[in-house]
């Protein structure tokens, strides 16, 4: 992973990170996730238990929240890469943490997300 940051680091992108264990809102609703949707069930998701306001939180599941994040706090144009480690259940193990990596362009002339 530091050698695919380095290389896009060499094009102009900047590197932002984001917490490992993220809110439903910023991991799920953000992203237009609907309520119901198979990923934010127990069998994919690591949830914690629920706060007293019903509330709670979870081990990202990709670091796509790194970019919602990023458009929240800076302005066009954007050029990032969001490195980082997300964490599923799988069926062969109860848990996976697996290196991760989304990019992000906004400016006037174009928009990319991967």
């Amino acid at each position: 992973m530091d050698e695919v940051t380095a290389i896009f680091a060499d094009m102009g992108f900047t590197v932002a990170e984001g917490p490992d264990v993220e809110t439903d809102d910023y991991n799920f609703t953000k992203l237009n996730f609907p309520v119901g949707h198979p990923a934010r069930e127990m069998h994919d998701t690591f949830f914690f238990n629920q706060k007293p306001d019903g509330s709670r939180l979870l081990l990202r599941t990709h670091t796509s929240p790194v970019q919602v994040r990023t458009m929240l706090a800076q302005k066009p144009p954007i050029r990032v890469i969001c490195p980082g480690r997300t964490y599923r259940a799988t069926a062969t193990r109860p848990y996976a943490d697996v290196s991760s990596g989304r990019g992000l362009v906004i400016d006037e002339n174009s928009i990319s997300a991967t």
